[in-house]
């Protein structure tokens, strides 16, 4: 009788859970919008704002820069009491995460177009000691295509204790000490695109000991100055005032990440503002290092190749599309660019990159870029 009655209650767990599984998502309700306006094409993009922000919890922030030809504006959606309204941060400043490594592909290009290095120089070449038999070069850091795991193994257990701020503990020492006695690689580099936070920040460590500056000297004197991006750094106290104030997966203040010895991973801070100048210099012809840095050099998928940085989205009409997003602890980012039609769209927030919603992002940027587009027409 007691065996059967286990059978019966494990039968019963079974079914519960099996039920659970396959239960149609709750999806919740549109907040209530205060996002008006007469402007028919902006409508569709707030109604399709708001569709998305149904999922994110309140004090969650969106900052939106758009570029349509020689016209520039900027839409601030803040969802406070389930309520979106329209709120005004085109200066306010977020962690952008990823997008950094489009910042670092860019400083490869340029140290290659003044003949300091090669996209075929290796860690080895620059004295940088690498546990395996096989070699580095800086283009396969820049394109995902090392072999490099995500993460540092070294790292793992302080990140664990950490995880609120998980690259904190991670300095240069711990960083040459991986590389040369703990560094496995998951394929032979260059045959696979495998996305590696850990080469994205080995380039950067590898550009800072051939240049003698550091990562925040080095993005100052090839893009930020150049571009006149003020609120663009690596420095927080820098933009102390300006800064949003990051929101974990429930919209509680997080804190904000240390990326240490792997910064140029995604250690960049901006403003929709710095960014859409940023986005605007991608269409400049005679700058040598930002071209270099679009080329496409290794296919990501079927419909996707990856440059120095830059992911290229090959759509059907035969168009393509820069973008990278990018995600931390408090923040959320997207970045697209449609180079031939000349339109771009930044979106920035204090989202947590840990929200299970949080690549809704990326969809809600490429249908903004759509509504773009299908407006030329």
């Amino acid at each position: 009788m007691k065996k059967t009655n286990i059978s019966f209650l494990l039968i019963l767990l079974i079914t519960f859970i099996t039920q659970a599984c396959n239960a149609p998502e709750k999806v919740p309700p549109v907040p209530e919008s205060e996002l008006q306006t007469e402007d028919p094409m902006m409508q569709t993009i707030m109604d399709s704002v708001a569709s998305k922000m149904r999922y994110y919890p309140d004090q969650i922030q969106f900052a939106f820069a758009f570029v349509d030809g020689d016209s520039t504006w900027y839409l601030g959606v803040l969802r406070e009491n389930d309520i979106l309204k329209e709120i005004t941060n085109a200066d306010s400043v977020y962690e952008i995460g990823s997008i950094s490594k489009v910042f670092t592909g860019i400083l490869l290009a340029d140290m290659v177009v003044k003949e300091e290095l090669q996209l075929e120089t290796t860690l080895e070449d620059l004295g940088i000691e690498t546990r395996t038999d096989f070699t580095f070069t800086l283009e396969e850091l820049s394109t995902h295509t090392s072999g490099m795991p995500r993460i540092p193994s070294n790292m793992r257990w302080s990140a664990m204790f950490h995880q609120d701020n998980p690259y904190v503990n991670y300095d240069d020492d711990k960083l040459r000490d991986y590389l040369k006695n703990d560094l496995t690689t998951q394929s032979r580099p260059g045959t696979d695109y495998a996305y590696s936070n850990l080469g994205a920040g080995v380039l950067g460590y590898a550009l800072q000991v051939k240049s003698d500056f550091d990562y925040e000297q080095l993005i100052q004197q090839v893009i930020t100055t150049p571009l006149s991006m003020d609120q663009t750094t690596t420095d927080r106290s820098r933009i102390k005032n300006e800064l949003v104030q990051g929101r974990d997966y429930n919209g509680k203040p997080t804190p904000n990440w240390d990326f240490n010895a792997l910064i140029a991973a995604g250690g960049i801070l901006s403003s929709p503002r710095d960014m859409i100048k940023f986005a605007k210099a991608q269409w400049d012809t005679t700058n040598t290092a930002i071209q270099l840095s679009q080329l496409p050099r290794h296919p990501v998928n079927s419909g996707m190749q990856i440059g120095l940085g830059w992911h290229i989205i090959y759509r059907n009409d035969g168009s393509a599309w820069l973008w990278h997003n990018g995600g931390t602890g408090g923040y959320r980012s997207t970045i697209y660019i449609d180079e031939v039609k000349k339109k771009a769209l930044v979106i920035l927030s204090n989202l947590s990159a840990g929200h299970s919603r949080s690549r809704l992002m990326d969809a809600l940027g490429q249908d903004i870029m759509e509504i773009l587009i299908k407006d030329e027409s």
